[in-house]
């Protein structure tokens, strides 16, 4: 069965801060090839460039995806002329599903009736001229998000752009539904009546007018007036981000000149609350006169420091409360890591100077970095869990520590993880609990590595090895400082690198039942967590914050930001501490194979991941297969957790830019800009950046390869996938692949993945081991600006 990407959905009003370009899923028409093109195409189209582009959050709000899919459809007519690429949401609800669909059939039908009318025009200039125009395309393209999503209502945000040779159009409109029931709301029915209109019409020209007057705003004030009277077409688009505002967007040349696009103005909403009808705002959650609910967590702090010509760097993160009691607590644990980042820079700094001065050389070991993550979860709106991943590299392979951090949000005092319990019998319990689970896992890993091992040389290699985890789970405080209880009956206790497995395992975790210590927890603590008769009560709710906001690269000085978190909203089910954090990877079991020693190809999977890539993972892992995912940033806001899973199950994860765009047609900025608000997604996903990169339909230049800044992995068996839609033709291309290919694919198209365990099965029967793509070039190292196609060749640039 397939398993579908399952986040949480929140009971009060979400609000996305960017419009979601999502592209390139599920089952496609007739798709562009990704054919290599290492030069910029002929001007003969020109890729409309989305005035809506994402722009990037600096915290991901997963909760609003909740059983949302991507559909997508790409078609190209016209040998280019004619482009459409659609997306729209897949829910829950059959109801929906099938006014989603309808709405996005009138664009095609829109787009197929324009694309046939301007491609007779392009035939008859063509005849008469004798010449070919740039001018006679047609680029019809839909992106959505989710902007309201709670377990009443759901918000879609559709941004239409379309491109017929001038400079295009954007229109942006909204759709509600209610989830329960799967019925179409319209903003008309949001409010007690139609005056409504005027109160928008005149706060909006309010602002536009000061925008304008500022200079800030590329309009004047009769452009202004005409947009903004105060009709049902006007304003289509609003919504209630549950911040205290309302947002109202206006199409591209509504209310501004083209350059501005599509605008967007932020009203207070405390201006119509009264306005609203009573069961809206209770549909909504909006519990007072602005509906802004009560803040936990303000948001995030972070310090950034580079020292000693970048030989010594700090990363720190840390959540910033409305309780400054437990504010300071966390800044004296924090500042206590920082001042531990001073001292040993120091020391290794001095070494360094000692060692040039001594041998004449610099040497690249001695270095001092430093990065403190973390994560910060509500229960019950009583306690809040702080979790911290520290991770410490002074020239060797490093180390990472966690601990955690209970406080009382009532009292705004820290509970220390002894406090808990009745008395330190706890100890011994979870050393108790730990080594049986521990124990079980060694067992596992060692049948996984050693197969056809005797029963005997199993028990050989576990007595060997136990002592490792019996080190690391003594029954002291200092081996069981990470405790955090979840909602689901369980709790999360976690050991750092090196305590309880080899450095390769990194940070182990282990999810162990509540009740299994129940009944050690003391009344009092029992009732601040909500936990009733072994396990937590189901009408706890907790929430959970992003960890952080990855950088690439460090400031000097040290630079301190306060970023705004999005007002902290409860949530039943989740799990605690599943997204923020650096996913811990499983044990790589590549490590054993040498690809300059046995024929190796390296699987590859583009534009993903879709609706079918959950079941393409099922088959790897069963498998045993590792593959190179090359995934956009429109998807992997939608399906954060397969991008988990992939990372944690040993798969390597390449950076497709943002939304597919052709890299060629765009300047150095926006390039960049494609890669680092990707990038800077799965970093907060996964804690690692992208090695490298794959442009969209393989066009690269000299500025793609000077911007990206990244490795370009192309590919040498290419099997058309995109084209023939057969699971046995696609396959058949790709079976009899040289050892040495990198292999080109998508995980889009459910021909593809259907085609996937006969692939494996033919290449493992020639003896070629499918590996990353890093595995596939060690121990060569793959540098920025070259281009890899196949393992023996020599990069070119």
């Amino acid at each position: 069965m397939m398993k579908y990407p399952h986040v949480v959905l929140s009971v009060s009003i979400l609000i996305s801060s960017v419009v979601l370009a999502a592209c390139l899923s599920g089952n496609m028409l007739e798709v562009e090839s990704e054919a290599p093109a290492t030069t910029a195409p002929e001007a003969t189209t020109t890729e409309p460039e989305s005035e809506t582009g994402p722009a990037h959050s600096s915290s991901f709000d997963a909760t609003k995806y909740e059983n949302v899919w991507v559909h997508a459809i790409e078609e190209k007519e016209h040998e280019g002329r004619s482009l459409l690429r659609v997306s729209y949401p897949i829910t829950e609800q059959d109801a929906i599903n099938a006014r989603m669909e309808a709405i996005t059939q009138e664009f095609i039908e829109e787009w197929r009736t324009v694309a046939t009318e301007t491609e007779a025009s392009y035939q008859k200039y063509k005849e008469e001229t004798g010449r070919e125009a740039a001018t006679f395309i047609t680029h019809y393209r839909q992106h959505f998000d989710v902007s309201i999503a709670n377990e009443n209502l759901i918000f879609f945000d559709i941004v239409r752009s379309i491109h017929t040779g001038g400079t295009g159009n954007s229109f942006v409109v909204g759709y509600i539904f209610d989830r329960r029931t799967g019925a179409e709301l319209t903003i008309p029915d949001f409010f007690l009546d139609d005056s409504y209109l005027e109160r928008l019409s005149s706060l909006t020209r309010e602002a536009l007018g000061e925008s304008i007057g500022k200079e800030e705003l590329a309009s004047d004030p009769e452009w202004v007036e005409s947009g903004t009277a105060p009709t049902v077409e006007n304003f289509d688009n609003i919504f209630l981000p549950g911040d205290g505002t309302i947002l109202v967007r206006f199409d591209k040349y509504q209310v501004a000149a083209g350059v501005e696009g599509v605008v967007e103005v932020a009203l207070p909403l405390a201006s119509f609350a009264d306005l609203l009808k009573p069961e809206i705002r209770e549909l909504l959650g909006l519990e007072d006169e602005t509906g802004a609910p009560g803040e936990t967590l303000d948001g995030v702090a972070e310090i950034e420091l580079a020292e000693n010509d970048g030989r010594s760097t700090l990363f720190v993160s840390y959540p910033v409360t409305d309780k400054q009691s437990i504010n300071k607590r966390i800044e004296e644990i924090t500042q206590h890591f920082i001042d531990e980042f001073h001292e040993t820079a120091a020391e290794i700094e001095k070494a360094f100077q000692d060692h040039k001065k001594e041998t004449g050389r610099e040497a690249a070991s001695f270095v001092t970095h430093y990065r403190q993550d973390h994560e910060a979860s509500v229960a019950n709106k009583k306690a809040m869990f702080l979790a911290l991943t520290r991770s410490i590299n002074t020239g060797g392979s490093g180390n990472t520590l966690v601990s955690s951090y209970t406080f009382d949000l009532h009292q705004g005092n820290e509970i220390t993880i002894p406090a808990l319990f009745i008395d330190d019998s706890y100890l011994q319990r979870l050393s108790d609990l730990t080594r049986e689970a521990l124990a079980e896992r060694l067992r596992n890993q060692i049948a996984e590595r050693e197969p056809d091992a005797d029963d005997e040389r199993k028990e050989s290699l576990f007595e060997s090895a136990k002592w490792v985890f019996e080190t690391g789970t003594e029954p002291t405080a200092e081996n069981f400082d990470f405790i955090v209880f979840r909602d689901n009956g369980t709790f999360l206790v976690r050991f750092d690198k090196y305590q309880v497995a080899s450095g390769v395992d990194g940070v182990v975790e282990l999810e162990l039942s509540v009740a299994a210590i129940a009944d050690l927890l003391k009344p009092e603590v029992r009732d601040l967590l909500g936990i009733e008769n072994g396990t937590t009560s189901q009408q706890s709710r907790m929430a959970q914050t992003v960890g952080r906001l990855a950088h690439s690269t460090l400031s000097t000085p040290a630079r301190r930001t306060i970023s705004q978190a999005a007002a902290l909203q409860y949530f039943s089910g989740l799990s605690l501490l599943n997204f923020g954090r650096p996913v811990q990877a499983e044990s790589p079991v590549q490590d054993e194979i040498n690809c300059r020693e046995v024929a190796c190809v390296a699987l590859t999977f583009d534009d993903g991941p879709s609706f079918y890539t959950e079941g393409l993972l099922d088959t790897l892992k069963e498998h045993n297969v590792k593959a190179t995912f090359f995934v956009l940033g429109t998807q992997v806001r939608i399906q954060s957790e397969t991008v988990q899973r992939m990372f944690r199950e040993g798969h390597q994860i390449g950076n497709h830019t943002w939304d597919h765009p052709n890299l060629t047609r765009m300047s150095d900025d926006q390039i960049r800009e494609q890669l680092q608000q990707t990038d800077n997604l799965i970093a907060q996903i996964i804690g690692e950046s992208t090695p490298f990169m794959r442009p969209p339909y393989g066009a690269y230049n000299d500025n793609v390869l000077a911007a990206s800044g990244l490795p370009i992995i192309f590919w040498s068996v290419d099997p058309l996938d995109w084209k023939d839609r057969d699971a046995a033709t696609v396959a058949a291309r790709i079976v009899d692949a040289p050892a040495g290919a990198i292999i080109l694919s998508h995980d889009i198209h459910k021909s593809t993945v259907d085609a996937v365990p006969a692939i494996i099965t033919a290449l493992k029967s020639r003896g070629i081991h499918m590996v990353t793509v890093t595995k596939l070039f060690e121990p060569q190292t793959l540098h920025a600006q070259n281009v890899y196609i196949r393992q023996n060749d020599s990069p070119s640039q």
